[in-house]
């Protein structure tokens, strides 16, 4: 998958730093900005200048032979699959840092994956039109064998009302028989309309009470 960079930062010293929301201004800007370009996810740095975040998912990267994952503290959501990837790195006796490391470097790593309730892990294939050396590294590989082993509920809620509770690989299904795509402005929608619609409409929780 390719991505992007957009120069409007996360503000990670905010009151809602870290905080999933049903404010998703930015990110329908960024993901509108993302397709523009031909990309299909867009990353944002913080007001520091370091690697924060997509619009919906928490991102890894390769650098300095070493694996490397936003801390909480740079203002990314504390994502329950970016838990869970960090722990089956160390099942699988992979090191993983979280640690600050530039956006501008974002290009230059050797290999990147997005992580998100909906994406699971996905590698990424270039940055701002870069390609990517190791896109499909076994390390990529032997996280997503792993995590296939997991399931989850997705809860996710429309018009801020309805609620529905929708198990991971019927997703797709149930989105598109909720008509949320009805209500997408088509220049926002990518070639992958579901995850569009999902990114700027839906307030998605990893975790929700019944």
């Amino acid at each position: 998958m390719s991505v992007i960079t957009v120069s409007y930062p996360r503000k990670h010293h905010g009151a809602f730093a870290g905080l999933k929301t049903t404010s998703y201004g930015q990110n329908v800007i960024a993901l509108a900005d993302a397709h523009s370009q031909g990309a299909r996810e867009a990353i944002f740095g913080n007001v520091s200048g370091d690697l924060c975040e997509g619009t919906g998912s928490n991102i890894f990267v390769f650098h300095s032979q070493k694996l490397i994952t936003p801390p909480l503290s740079s203002g990314c959501l504390a994502g329950v699959t970016r838990s869970l990837v960090i722990e089956i790195c160390n099942k699988l006796d992979i090191p993983v840092f979280e640690e600050n490391i530039k956006l501008e470097l974002l290009e230059g790593v050797e290999f990147a994956f997005l992580t998100s309730t909906l994406r699971e892990v996905q590698a990424i294939d270039s940055v701002n039109g870069t390609s990517l050396s190791g896109t499909s590294s076994p390390v990529i590989e032997k996280i997503k064998a792993e995590g296939s082993n997991t399931s989850a509920d997705v809860f996710i809620t429309v018009d801020a009302g309805n609620l529905w509770k929708v198990q991971k690989e019927n997703l797709l299904q149930s989105i598109t028989s909720t008509k949320v795509l009805d209500a997408v402005p088509d220049n926002l929608k990518g070639p992958d309309n579901q995850w569009t619609a999902i990114a700027c409409l839906l307030y998605t929780s990893d975790a929700a009470d019944e």
